[in-house]
């Protein structure tokens, strides 16, 4: 394994998901990670140009998946959260609320 590029995050990250069409990567960082002045967010990094938009989350994602169209990307804030992040927009809305401490996700 050989490390082919590096990115510089404006935060410690955690969780990522790349879109279907891997141009674009999504990603999360940790509270324990992240320095206590920090918001919660999630990075949208273009692996084209290198450019990193930051959009405001309500929670740290535990969980990030992309959906296959590749516009948007489903968060798992690990309290019960799950957050809908539209990536062209560069805006998020909580879409369910459910058990608190559940720590994964999947997609069919």
């Amino acid at each position: 394994l050989a490390v082919a590029e590096t990115y510089t995050m404006p935060g410690l990250t955690y969780v990522s998901a790349a879109t279907p069409d891997g141009k674009t990567l999504v990603v999360g960082g940790r509270p324990e990670l992240e320095p206590a002045a920090r918001k919660p967010a999630a990075y949208i990094l273009d692996l084209r140009s290198r450019e990193v938009r930051t959009i405001p989350l309500p929670g740290w994602p535990r969980v990030i998946l992309v959906e296959p169209a590749g516009e948007r990307a489903l968060a798992n804030l690990g309290s019960g959260q799950i957050v809908s992040i539209d990536m062209d927009k560069g805006s998020a809305e909580t879409v369910a609320t459910l058990e608190p401490g559940l720590d994964g996700m999947a997609a069919r």
